[in-house]
């Protein structure tokens, strides 16, 4: 073998180790990139779940203005109309967003149990508030035919749903939170 040929194959070899190399490199690349793409879906889908729990608990800051308003009203029938209609937006808010609580159930489920059950259990609660205001929906209809004030226990039945909300809210919260840290870390 002459001095060119052993020059053309140590050339050869030092091209296919190039492209080995350079094939390693790009391999590792696209599997950075892919990590890091996951990463920022799941970030992304987290942020929708926290979106969520934060709409559910806004109401309650509304509920609070409505509650102030009502108290400036003096007629007793105005006052349960007032009501009747504030449980209807309420109920409907709620009910609008059923089809948002199914797909956050669904994206929960990617990530750990203990999120997946506090949104369960925040979606869960929202389905026995808005049976609760339908019921108390139709006793308020009822209450202003016959002009009578069925509001006492009911309001404290509602406060028992939105103080269970506002746990629930709370626990998606805390467990969102968990999640973030778990993907830090």
């Amino acid at each position: 073998m002459e001095t060119s040929d052993w020059i053309n194959i140590i050339t050869a070899i030092f091209l296919l180790g190039a492209i080995i190399v350079s094939l390693v490199i790009g391999l590792k690349s696209l599997h950075q990139t892919k990590n890091i793409q996951k990463r920022q879906s799941r970030h992304t889908l987290l942020k929708e779940i926290v979106e969520w729990a934060t709409d559910v608990g806004d109401w309650r800051s509304d509920y609070k203005n409505v509650a102030k308003d009502m108290l400036g009203i003096k007629d007793k029938r105005k006052q349960q109309l007032f009501l009747y209609a504030h449980i209807v937006e309420i109920k409907e808010s709620f009910m609008g967003m059923r089809g948002r609580n199914q797909y956050i159930s669904e994206v929960a489920r990617i990530f750990d149990q203990s999120l997946q059950e506090a949104v369960g259990m925040l979606r869960g609660e929202l389905e026995a508030y808005i049976g609760f205001l339908d019921e108390w929906q139709h006793a308020m209809a009822d209450a202003i035919d016959e002009g009578v004030d069925d509001k006492q226990e009911n309001t404290q039945e509602a406060n028992q749903h939105e103080q269970k909300l506002d746990q629930y809210v709370s626990a998606v919260m805390k467990e969102s939170a968990n999640v973030v840290t778990r993907d830090i870390g």
